[in-house]
């Protein structure tokens, strides 16, 4: 909420209002869009009385003001906040893939568990069966990443169903459903597909932001590729012990 009238009231004579014991932290702009309403102070004929006096931000003396970022004007402190905010969404995202990479990345027991077995004195150092062994433990450290990241897009569907509402939650359906078959029969360059993708995004827009419809599809795209390397991770343990 913006100022548009400061009210300033000094009702007793024994401390005629001079100067305001406060200062006020103001925009540029302000200087001739506030008007200070206050009341004086005046002694004339051995008598004194009170009176009203108007006057702007800019011109009066009453209540002492200094401007907010060193006087810079509106425009230029949205401008720094937009820079500051975008800083710190990408902080943000260095953050998370700093944590998935981190997650991903074998920790030094799963290290020691891998030394074990290529240099067990039971274990056989045949090149099939070490590859096996490998391909079993990478599956193994695999699969909890995956349910972690499937977990997580399912509650993205749960919450998007959520606030679309009955009426529109078969358009969603159809949004992942369209994507899934783009991405599947890699149909990116298809226009009546991705035509269909941008309808259903339209119709959504109705109850779901833009970004949160991105957010969901980039998800989506991002676990059909995880399940992808699910089965190649699982076709090839089998492979290894037929």
């Amino acid at each position: 909420m913006e100022l548009s009238k400061i009210v300033l009231n000094e009702s007793s004579a024994a401390f005629p209002l001079r100067n305001s014991n406060c200062k006020l932290l103001i925009k540029e702009r302000q200087l001739s869009q506030v008007v200070v309403f206050y009341h004086k102070l005046k002694y004339a004929n051995n008598t004194s009385y009170w009176i009203e006096k108007y006057k702007l931000l800019g011109k009066q003396e009453v209540l002492p003001y200094a401007f907010v970022e060193n006087g810079k004007k509106m425009e230029q402190l949205e401008a720094e906040i937009e820079k500051l905010n975008q800083s710190i969404a990408e902080k943000d995202q260095q953050i998370e893939s700093l944590k998935k990479e981190n997650e991903q990345t074998p920790t030094l027991s799963q290290f020691k568990e891998l030394v074990e077995i290529v240099f067990s004195p039971n274990t056989d150092l045949d090149f099939n069966s070490l590859k096996k062994e490998i391909k079993e433990l990478k599956l193994k450290f695999y699969l909890p990443y995956f349910q972690k990241e499937k977990d997580a897009f399912t509650k993205l569907i749960t919450d998007a169903k959520e606030k679309a509402g009955t009426h529109l939650e078969k358009f969603l359906g159809l949004l992942l459903q369209i994507q899934k078959q783009i991405i599947e029969r890699q149909q990116e360059s298809d226009s009546f597909a991705q035509g269909q993708l941008s309808a259903y995004q339209i119709i959504l827009q109705e109850k779901l932001e833009y970004d949160e419809l991105q957010k969901l599809l980039n998800e989506q795209k991002k676990l059909l590729a995880l399940e992808e390397q699910l089965r190649f991770l699982q076709s090839n343990t089998e492979d290894l012990s037929n």
